[in-house]
């Protein structure tokens, strides 16, 4: 049983009292409880010197010097000052349980292209046909622990030409990420038929004459059963070598998947741990949706053209520009693509006129900030008016792009 002192309620700021007071301390507790009622902290433990409440029983001043607090996600006490569950440390890769897909649930991605965010695919041959979407588990299943929602398909119903390289994998920035050290791939994974899975670790950005580092970690045997599989990796030191100053330098963890032939891979919750025991992440929306935009942004047209993408203004002789704020900032300047650009217009709210196509004007671009330049077709809006930008499809979008 935990050994502290309780300060009870006290009705409010004026409820201090006048004294006499037999003690200093009884007085500091009268006065931090008003505050407490103040701050709608229904009491304050200290001075504990045992163990901790095994329950949610306000903060807690262990020993006398540090305070914790009770922590929902873990379902116990924390240090105050220690990252939450959110934010565990030796946890590096992000979107690991696949619940944000900023370019559509099922796709079928080009190489090199994102699929589930922080998720690309990589191969090296034509021909093949792949297919990327989000399935759902059964909730209540208990084969994949934590009982996650979504999971991760890669669907090869064509295999296409020759290839020796066909990947799922996801970048992290520096390439010096654990180096020198230990971590270990955790993930479950089935497939349509029994077939070998690989893990690759890759450091990329050195100067010549090495400007890479590959590390093949081993393989693992999946069946048409969920399985957990903890693949070691060894990550090689970077002392003495040298990182390119012109280059985004990464680290990358790549599942090889099977080569010239037909086959289903489905992969659920995947983390990067220090140690392989540590619990899978809480997932915490807010966080995993700020740091997929760190890498990438898509803006959606709608039919009613109700959407505004940006807002700008008219130049002169029918130029335009139009201003993005990136509010929290992306990893770096962007690069874009805008689909279908005859479905884009511009608006004063009175005149509307076609695109005459759209470009990123980098000189005056950021990663928090980002103009977009060019002509309309029509020159209905006078110069010097405010602008919106907007699409009138469903399906066009303008995709920012500054992952690595």
């Amino acid at each position: 049983m935990a050994n502290y002192d309780h300060i009870p309620y006290a009705a409010s700021m004026g409820d201090i009292g006048i004294g006499p007071w037999n003690s200093t301390k009884q007085l500091a507790d009268a006065i931090v409880d008003a505050l407490l009622l103040e701050l709608d902290r229904p009491y304050l433990l200290y001075n504990i010197t045992d163990t901790l409440p095994s329950t949610d029983e306000g903060p807690v001043l262990l020993n006398g010097t540090e305070w914790w607090v009770w922590d929902e996600a873990i379902g116990a006490y924390r240090p105050q000052n220690a990252p939450t569950a959110a934010v565990v440390p030796g946890h590096d890769l992000y979107n690991g349980d696949f619940a944000i897909w900023q370019l559509g649930t099922s796709l079928s991605p080009g190489v090199g292209e994102y699929t589930a965010d922080g998720w690309k695919v990589n191969w090296d041959n034509a021909g093949a046909t792949r297919t990327v979407s989000r399935l759902q588990h059964t909730l209540g299943q208990t084969d994949v622990p934590d009982n996650p929602r979504f999971f991760y398909r890669f669907d090869q119903s064509v295999a296409g030409g020759v290839a020796t390289l066909n990947q799922v994998l996801q970048r992290m920035q520096g390439l010096q990420t654990h180096a020198g050290e230990r971590v270990y791939l955790v993930f479950w994974a089935k497939g349509d038929t029994d077939f070998q899975v690989s893990v690759r670790w890759r450091q990329v950005g050195f100067t010549a004459p090495s400007s890479t580092v590959v590390v093949n970690a081993g393989s693992v045997n999946l069946t048409t059963a969920w399985q957990k599989f903890t693949v070691p990796i060894d990550v090689p030191s970077v002392n003495g070598k040298s990182i390119d100053p012109l280059v985004d330098d990464y680290a990358e963890v790549a599942l090889d998947l099977p080569l010239n032939t037909t086959f289903v891979f489905d992969l659920s919750h995947i983390d990067l741990k220090s140690d392989p025991d540590d619990p899978f992440p809480v997932s915490q929306p807010a966080m995993e949706w700020q740091r997929a935009t760190y890498d990438l942004r898509v803006f959606q047209g709608d039919a009613g053209g109700t959407r505004a993408v940006g807002m700008g203004a008219m130049w002169s002789s029918g130029s335009f520009g139009i201003y993005l704020d990136m509010g929290s900032g992306m990893r770096k300047t962007p690069t874009m693509i805008i689909e279908n650009a005859s479905d884009w217009r511009i608006s004063d709210l009175i005149n509307t006129d076609a695109l005459g196509g759209l470009t990123l004007f980098s000189a005056r671009s950021s990663k928090k900030f980002l103009e977009l330049s060019s002509t309309v077709a029509g020159t209905t809006i006078p110069d010097k008016h405010m602008i919106v930008l907007y699409n009138q499809a469903t399906t066009d979008r303008l995709i920012l792009n500054a992952g690595l």
